[in-house]
């Protein structure tokens, strides 16, 4: 199996950063509520200001001990499994 340092791209940097390359976002993780942080401190969104300011991502959670993934269409949390985000 190829290591971590060569999977990410850059390698280990120390402590708990990581230089990562070459990544493709798979859309977001929140918790909910959802904060968002700026340098002038977090504030709290709703789902829909999140839906809206990123139309085209897919947003995930958790929730009932599972993954979760927000399905547009239905305006649902539906359970997702781990392989069905990150390729396994």
């Amino acid at each position: 199996m190829e290591s971590i340092d060569k999977r990410c791209g850059g390698g280990h940097t120390g402590n708990n950063e990581w230089r990562v390359q070459n990544y493709k976002p798979l859309g977001f993780f929140v918790f909910q509520p959802i904060f968002v942080f700026e340098r002038s401190g977090e504030y709290q969104i709703s789902l829909d200001q999140l839906l809206a300011t990123f139309p085209e991502d897919r947003i995930f959670s958790n929730g009932d001990g599972a993954f979760q993934e927000y399905n547009r269409a239905t305006h649902q949390w539906m359970p997702i499994a781990y392989c069905d985000i990150v390729p396994c």
